[in-house]
């Protein structure tokens, strides 16, 4: 524990505290609201912003256990040996009044909640008790006086970030994991430590007309226990209002035992009156009006909120309110007091709410299953000595005896926040739900660090049933499934059709597997691959594609971008076969298809006047030789899609964050990262935010580009790209331009257009709304190199082209959104490997992409390159069987793909020269064989027509290739 302590000190924020039993305020940190099973830790952490939490709940893959804490109530905030995360010095309260929501976070206590929303006139469902962590109360259920206005805390949910056992953050919304947000709505404590709630707000006028609940106090003396209870159920069953309240025996220090009944009515105080008459009626010993703001919510319950001494306080759900029970409860209650001194603040309560919120059926839907109990037991009992314990726990048992000595055991409700040791049956009374949390916990939480009990249950539900794994989200060798198989919509179980049959020995099988420890039950190929961690550097186009194919390979992926949003240099990218088959094998060719164009031809011309030099036939003819379509798209649009695709699919993104690659941990496995500015502030309970975030992970994939500084890192030297001498222009002209302009021959068909010139070229195509134009030219007048785009200088541009094809000239002055950045090239850094591939548990890094083999534009080919890339990585690391085979899977795709990759770049520089030759001899003769030499053979000017390279370059098939590489790896050993 010491080591794992100094090694913590320097990855957790500065406002960050540390306490071990050594200093002087770790008694006072350790204090809680009852003493009883108060342990010693070994150390309590109380962080300072949301990062500090991601690096303390990885400490469970150092094997050391953690409890989080908050206000100290509950039972399960204590831990011996192990370490408390107290979230006491990481708060905040933010209210939207427009959208009527209010966002908590850490350690905010339900005094606090509620001063910061009576300020901004708003309110919602808080807990009885000043000193209750809002969102534990809030994630588990939330019983409260507030129920029959808007429903229960769990109710009131709009969103969620939650940090889950591979120590990421994950955001659980309608939109966004909202299976997770369904089980963090009643049973977050199962699924990770929930570090913020955006909970709905309602006005205070709900309560009634001043915005004020009215608060009635009636004495009665006990032994009017049963008449008094009689009456009193009579008036709350009745649907005509909203109230809610206790029905208490207790000791008041100045009337001695008695029992009060304490209502709460949303309303006027004639009406408070008025509807609780008739207990009025029966002649009380004394009763007291007294309005309340919600401010004050839980003041006059002070008393019950101080740390220490031996307090316990559980809640059993009622069928309803028996008066015969609840008078032999009271008498209960007097032996209590007579038998075991001391015990004078214990407090035996009935506790009610009419019926469904007043705003009709409940539409928020929860995995909390006791929404339709409207009656609980609450038995705190309080005293200071230990001897008692034993005696103490019998009482508060024989009253739950007597209350549901009516009930049949199959009826029983436990509160999820009070109980974990009652069975789950009586906890969530919705089988189906429990069988949906079930199988999320398998996906969220599968090793149980935040609590075991699901997983204990769902391998018990498996071993008993003898039925097939499958239908529980478990795969043929019952290892569990990703996201992607177990969280079907509904997660509806189904049988698929197999000649998968359980072995006769299947339930013992299964019961070995529940004593298994984890790493015995990760050594299988998917539960190895779920809680292997891979992060990929960059959110462009092949970072996104290879986190969707290794999302599909069942693989934890998180992906870091420096940018805040999604945006693309220039609008257009062409996609030739070998592009769309990778996008076709990884399920995303179809949304792909509906936003681009499939052009009929690639058309070169002369630069002069535009004379057809050659034409290369697109559409059908790629579909029809090689299966597959070639298309040009948005940029953007493209993006988009594999970004939504990749979310879907499981991938964790963060954008604003930037990888420092230098300072990996090899050993420790985290890759560190700055968090923007703005994002920090978000994340983190300070004025200047927090900058720095590591990321655990035992495979990381640079996919950051011409200017990766993970190239950088494995070179040993600054990879700062050099100039090409080129220069890339982008204009964008719309369809209905071009059509005034009298240029819908560029447009009708859609084709690639190409214009050959000296030290220059020119590329258009019509994308679905605007002709996109490319033209490259020298880049000799720049004064500096510039790595980002800049805004053209028309003019310039202007005479740069003059004397082309009119056409092109008219294109040039009638566009907009002009942007120019520089051609740079990566490949004079050359590598020894693209792969850190390390052995054992140490992290391992490879490039990939334009970080790896940038290649100029000039054929379409550099995103091909790196979706091929993506591809190959995916079905590689799909048959990974265990840990050590990813690093040999590494080098086979260095081998595999650097051979392709170099050739391509070879031909691409070639034709570049070749398209741009100055006039004379060399470029009448290339355009001689453009247009005499049909059909084109090898050696033809547009490698793309030449018929061996074509077909080289676009049968290209990624899985079929790495699986073909691995085979003959595992044959030959090499």
């Amino acid at each position: 524990m010491d080591t794992f302590i100094s090694d913590l000190r320097p990855q957790l924020s500065e406002g960050s505290r540390i306490l071990t039993p050594s200093d002087a305020d770790f008694s006072a940190a350790n204090e809680r609201w009852t003493d009883i099973d108060r342990k010693t830790p070994a150390v309590i952490v109380q962080p300072a912003c949301e990062d500090d939490i991601v690096v303390l709940v990885a400490a469970h893959a150092a094997k050391v256990p953690f409890v989080p804490a908050i206000g100290g109530h509950s039972p399960w905030s204590t831990i011996e040996n192990g370490m408390i995360i107290d979230l006491s010095h990481f708060k905040d309260v933010s209210i939207d009044t427009n959208q009527q929501l209010v966002t908590v976070k850490g350690g905010v206590l339900m005094k606090e909640l509620q001063i910061a929303l009576s300020e901004k006139n708003q309110f919602t469902t808080v807990a009885n008790g000043n000193t209750v962590g809002a969102i534990p109360y809030m994630i588990g259920g939330g019983i409260s006086s507030y129920t029959p206005l808007i429903g229960y805390a769990c109710e009131n949910i709009h969103s969620a970030k939650i940090v889950v056992a591979t120590g990421e953050i994950v955001v659980a919304s309608e939109t966004e994991n909202s299976d997770l947000l369904w089980a963090i709505r009643g049973a977050g404590q199962f699924f990770g430590l929930v570090t913020e709630l955006v909970l709905r707000t309602h006005p205070p006028s709900l309560m009634g007309p001043d915005g004020v609940r009215q608060l009635g106090n009636i004495f009665f003396p006990t032994e009017r226990a049963s008449e008094v209870c009689s009456v009193l159920r009579d008036v709350v069953s009745r649907n005509d209002h909203a109230s809610a309240g206790h029905f208490m025996a207790m000791n008041d220090p100045s009337k001695g035992r008695i029992l009060m009944v304490a209502a709460q009515y949303f309303g006027t105080g004639p009406e408070l009156q008025a509807t609780y008459q008739p207990v009025i009626d029966l002649g009380p010993l004394d009763h007291v009006h007294l309005p309340s703001t919600f401010e004050k919510h839980s003041d006059h319950l002070a008393w019950m909120c101080p740390k220490g001494e031996f307090k316990r306080f559980s809640q059993t759900g009622l069928a309803s309110i028996n008066p015969e029970n609840f008078g032999k409860l009271v008498d209960l209650h007097r032996e209590l007091l007579e038998t075991l001194p001391g015990t004078e603040r214990s407090v035996f309560t009935i506790e009610w709410h009419t019926k469904t919120p007043s705003d009709g059926p409940r539409k928020t839907e929860t995995s909390f299953g006791l929404k339709n109990i409207d009656t609980w037991l609450n038995i705190l009992t309080w005293y200071t000595d230990p001897a008692l314990h034993d005696k103490v726990l019998q009482f508060d048992k024989r009253a739950q005896e007597i209350m549901r000595s009516d009930t049949e055991e199959n009826a029983f409700v436990s509160y999820t926040n009070t109980s974990r040791s009652d069975p789950i049956g009586h906890r969530y009374k919705d089988a189906a739900a429990v069988s949906k949390l079930k199988e999320l916990k398998q996906i969220w939480d599968p090793e149980g660090c935040f609590t075991k009990e699901l997983l204990q249950l769902f391998s018990l539900e498996i071993s008993l049933s003898g039925r097939d794994p499958r239908s529980f989200g478990l795969d043929k060798n019952q290892n569990v499934q990703s996201p992607n198989a177990a969280c079907r919509p509904n997660l509806e179980r189904r049988r698929y059709a197999s000649d998968f049959d359980p072995p006769h020995n299947f339930q013992k099988t299964r019961v070995i597997l529940i004593m298994a420890s984890s790493e015995q039950a990760t050594t299988s190929s998917t539960g190895f691959r779920s809680q292997f961690r891979v992060v990929i550097v960059g959110a462009g186009l092949v970072g996104l594609l290879l986190a969707i194919v290794l999302r599909r390979a069942e693989y934890h992926v998180v992906v870091v971008d420096k940018d805040g949003e999604l945006k693309e240099i220039g609008a257009g990218i062409i996609l030739p076969a070998n592009a769309c088959r990778a996008l076709d094998q990884a399920g995303v060719l179809g949304k792909v298809q509906s936003h681009a164009v499939a052009p009929k031809a690639w058309v070169s011309h002369s630069y002069r006047q535009g004379a057809i030099l050659g034409r290369m036939e697109l559409d059908p003819y790629i579909q029809d030789h090689y299966n597959v379509p070639f298309l040009v798209i948005h940029r953007p649009d493209l993006r988009r899609i594999l970004f939504e695709e990749a979310r879907a699919r499981g991938a964790y993104i963060h954008l604003a964050t930037t990888a420092d690659v230098h300072r990996t941990d090899f050993t420790g496995g985290f890759i560190h990262a700055t968090v923007a500015e703005e994002v920090a502030k978000a994340t983190c309970n300070s004025n200047e935010g927090r900058r720095e975030r590591p990321f655990p992970a035992d495979l990381v994939f640079a996919a950051d580009g011409q200017q990766s500084e993970a190239r950088a890192f494995l070179a040993g030297h600054s990879n700062q790209p050099v100039p090409t001498g080129k220069m890339v222009n982008r204009i964008l002209v719309g369809i209905d331009r071009m059509r005034e302009l009298g240029l819908e021959d560029l447009i009708d068909p859609p084709c690639i257009h190409t214009w050959l010139g000296p030290g220059s070229l020119a590329v258009g195509y019509l994308l679905k709304d605007v002709f996109n134009f490319v033209l490259a030219c020298s880049s000799e007048s720049e004064a500096e190199v510039f790595l980002g785009p800049r805004e053209v200088d028309e003019e310039e541009l202007r005479t740069v082209f003059q004397d082309w094809d009119p056409r092109i000239r008219s294109l040039v002055e009638n566009g907009h959104g002009y942007l120019k950045w520089l051609l740079l090239d990566n490949g004079h850094t050359e590598l020894s490997s693209w792969v850190h591939a390390a052995e054992g548990d140490k992290l391992s890094l490879a490039l990939t992409g334009d970080a790896a083999h940038a290649i100029g534009p000039y054929i379409g080919s550099g995103a091909a390159l790196g979706f091929e890339s993506a591809t190959v990585l995916g079905k590689l690391l799909a048959q990974a069987r265990q840990r050590s085979d990813i690093a040999p899977m590494l080098e086979v795709y260095e081998s595999l793909r650097r051979p392709r990759t170099d050739l391509v770049r070879r031909v691409t520089q070639k034709m570049a020269q070749e398209w741009m030759l100055p006039d004379g001899a060399l470029q009448a003769e290339r355009d001689r064989t453009f247009v005499e030499e049909v059909p084109p053979s090898q050696g033809y000017p547009n490698a793309l027509q030449d018929p061996f390279f074509q077909t080289w370059l676009y049968s290209f098939d990624g899985e079929r290739a790495a699986q073909e590489a691995w085979r003959l790896y595992r044959e030959d050993g090499s």
